[in-house]
């Protein structure tokens, strides 16, 4: 990723890859609208999902756990 993006910009992009791993389709990423924004429209078969991204720093947002599921 490029050094210029945001800690913002690169949390949606994580965001994107991650749901694209799970088998949804990115359709539009930041779409801007009269009411704002929406971080990524995503879609689930024939749903379509949109997503806010939050970026949360620190401990006392808890930790991401790369436990394995059996």
């Amino acid at each position: 990723m490029s050094p210029s993006l945001s800690r913002g910009d690169i949390a949606e992009a994580l965001a994107a890859d991650f749901l694209a791993s799970q088998g949804l389709v990115v359709v539009e990423r930041k779409y801007r609208c009269r009411g704002g924004e929406i971080d990524l429209v995503v879609r689930d078969g024939t749903t379509l999902v949109f997503v806010e991204v939050r970026l949360r720093t620190g401990k006392a947002f808890g930790a991401l756990s790369r436990r394995s599921h059996p």
